[in-house]
């Protein structure tokens, strides 16, 4: 099963990144790294990538992640700024 703690003991802690656009270089070869920890493989095809989006906690992202990737901190704020004019 594809857990926070999996993928901590065998590729990434996630938790400790200070810096996600500098650490992870090549965020769709770390995905697909992630992936095969449980037999899978990710690619930047449609149906993967939808299949991704679906996964995401999206609460998460917001008030916790988005402090920590200055471009992702960006986009929710010019999102935030187009629904609230």
């Amino acid at each position: 099963r594809l857990t926070l703690d999996n993928i901590k003991e065998n590729i990434i802690d996630l938790e400790k990144i200070e810096n996600f656009e500098k650490e992870i270089q090549h965020p769709a070869q770390q995905l697909d790294e992630i992936y095969f920890l449980v037999k899978r493989h990710w690619s930047k095809k449609e149906k993967s990538v939808l299949k991704t989006i679906n996964s995401l906690d999206y609460e998460n992202l917001y008030f916790d992640v988005k402090d920590k990737i200055p471009s992702l901190n960006h986009l929710i704020t010019e999102i935030d700024n187009f629904f609230s004019e």
